[in-house]
């Protein structure tokens, strides 16, 4: 009788408001595929973006490589992925798939070959010769994600539909359970800035750095940068002033791996360069998941959530636009774009920075937000003292070809875009800040009273 009245209640119809409804997170061990998918979704969208980029960029007057409409398409129907993806709803899940399948169809079938940057031509230097093969790349990982993506909506749906409440532990996940109970009864529960952990991720920061520094005299004065943000991020743990702190232990890491970006080779100082940023990415993580739940606990009026919800995505659409210029001054630049290659783990860290601050959902995060947003607008306008401080300059006939100077008209066009709403997002950034922070007041005396 149980399992009729089961089946039953399976079989009955889909209304309109069930498939506009908005679930939760799913349950169990598909939770972790939902924010996987997350990533995936916008994963998708920066490679579209990059590719639609090059195409744009490498157009001459015989050949087209991508059409227009094909773009606006693609890139539409990636934006829908994501979209589809955060409504957690039935329609919107199979929204997402669909429109994950017609980007996997537009990059598989375009002009029957698929899309393929074609780098032949006679009017093309070296540079972008070479440089078009590693759109390639990117055109079949974009295609795998598209896949991965399909089949993992059909199993958030089929986990909507079937799974009602969280599943009981059971396996590897019952050991991980008994982890996470042992860290919160014996590291979680201390206050921020008395936690074992926080004294380990400073730790080995500091040991990270002395590792990594090699002083040479043209780059000293970013030694000491590096330094003082590594102090003064060590002493606000120790003042419990975590979040900030893990800031602080980002920034500096990352002064350092812009210091030895293509200037020392594949060394010690680089290796714990990279390893140091990812270090203290994964601090900051930590505490904006520990400041996003206490405000997500907290009491909050419906448009102050709304925004913190809408401004992360701000950080996420400058992470598609950088993501473009990175591979671009990686894979096209030549040997006349030297400064800018120091520039490249700003232009992908940066982005990631802005949206874990923003992510926080606090007023100083806003803060902290705004200075990514002029450390990045910074390093985007004064990268190179060559070219007239032009990001972009390929002007090699040797290396660039005769489509050169047109390439770097195009991409200055994106670089210029970026850097102007950078600024206008900072100024926003910093007004917000402002206006949550007197707000917050304004509440907690009125709880006081």
């Amino acid at each position: 009788m149980k399992k009729e009245a089961k089946n039953a209640k399976q079989k009955e119809p889909l209304t309109m408001t069930a498939l506009l409804r908005r679930n939760p997170v799913p349950f169990g061990d598909v939770r972790k595929y939902y924010y996987a998918a997350c990533i995936g979704t916008v994963a998708l969208l920066t490679l579209c973006f990059h590719i639609s980029v090059v195409a744009i960029a490498l157009r001459t007057d015989t050949c087209e490589q991508l059409s227009n409409v094909f773009i606006v398409f693609l890139l539409l129907f990636c934006i829908t992925t994501i979209v589809g993806h955060q409504m957690r709803s039935l329609l919107g899940y199979g929204i997402s798939a669909v429109s994950s399948l017609i980007v996997l169809l537009l990059l598989q079938f375009y002009h029957g070959t698929g899309v393929m940057i074609i780098s032949n031509l006679p009017e093309y230097g070296e540079v972008f010769r070479d440089g078009a093969k590693s759109t390639d790349f990117w055109v079949l990982l974009a295609k795998a994600i598209a896949v991965v993506h399909l089949l993992l909506t059909v199993v958030f749906i089929n986990s909507t539909i079937k799974v009602k409440e969280e599943p009981a532990l059971k396996g590897m996940n019952v050991q991980i359970q008994k982890i996470k109970d042992w860290m919160d009864k014996n590291n979680n529960s201390l206050p921020a800035g008395r936690r074992a952990s926080d004294y380990w991720f400073v730790a080995g920061s500091i040991f990270l750095w002395m590792i990594s520094v090699a002083y040479n005299p043209t780059m000293g004065k970013f030694d000491y940068w590096s330094m003082g943000l590594l102090i003064a991020g060590s002493v606000l743990v120790f003042l419990k002033g975590t979040f900030s702190g893990a800031f602080m232990l980002t920034a500096s890491a990352l002064i350092r791996c812009t210091m030895y970006q293509l200037r020392f080779g594949f060394c010690a100082p680089v290796v714990a360069a990279y390893i140091g940023i990812w270090v203290a990415l994964l601090y900051l993580a930590l505490e904006t998941m520990r400041l996003r739940q206490l405000s997500q606990k907290e009491k909050k009026k419906t448009w102050t959530g709304i925004l913190k919800d809408v401004f992360p995505w701000f950080a996420v659409a400058c992470f598609v636009a950088c993501f473009s210029m990175h591979e671009m001054t990686s894979a096209f630049s030549g040997s006349y774009m030297g400064y800018q290659k120091d520039n490249l783990p700003l232009l992908f860290f940066l982005p990631v920075m802005a949206f874990l601050v923003l992510w926080a959902g606090r007023w100083w995060g806003y803060f902290f937000g705004a200075a990514v947003f002029v450390w990045l607008w910074d390093s985007l306008r004064n990268a190179t003292p060559l070219n007239g401080r032009k990001f972009f300059g390929f002007s090699s006939l040797e290396e660039h070809g005769e489509i050169g100077e047109r390439t770097t008209e195009r991409m200055m066009v994106l670089a210029n875009g970026t850097m102007l709403a950078l600024i206008i997002l900072a100024v926003l950034f910093v007004c917000v800040a402002c206006v949550f922070f007197f707000k917050e007041r304004k509440d907690n005396h009125g709880t006081e009273a």
